[in-house]
This record gives structure tokens, sequence and C-alpha cells, in this order.
């Protein structure tokens, strides 16, 4: 009886220390998977804040560029 008992503390042991093993693989495979999503969602905010300065800048060319048109005015030219 005691030979048994010995027998499934062992067990018992060797499936909860596997099963912690496997919590911590799995973890650990989440955190790296969290931190690319993570840093794709950086560059993706990078890229759409590149992208709104880009069209401010060219909204401000075309305003020069047809405020030059109708007044011909070399202020204007010097926003170009």
């Amino acid at each position: 009886m005691n030979r048994l008992s010995a027998k499934f503390v062992a067990v018992s042991f060797s499936l909860a220390l596997l099963l912690l093993c496997g919590v911590g693989v799995i973890s650990y495979a989440s955190f790296q998977s969290l931190t690319k999503e993570s840093n794709w969602v950086i560059h993706t905010q990078r890229v759409l804040d590149n992208l709104d300065h880009l069209h401010m800048y060219l909204r401000n060319i075309e305003t020069a560029y047809s405020s030059y048109i109708f007044t011909s005015q070399v202020t204007y030219k010097k926003n170009l």
C-alpha cells in the first residue's frame, strides 16, 4: 500500500510539472505573437501618419498652385 501511494505521488507530481511546462510554453508563444502584432500596429500607425502628412503637403501645394494660376502673384509661386 505504501509503494502504491509513493508511485501515485510521483506520477501526480510528474503530471503537474508537465502541465506547468506546457502552460509556460503556450504563454511564451502567446507573448511572442502579441509582440509581433504590437510591432505591426506601431508600423501601421506610422505609415498612416506619414500618409496624412503627405496628404496635407500635397493639398498645400495644390492650393498654392491654384492660387498662383488664378492670381499670378509671385508669393504663391514661392510656396510651390
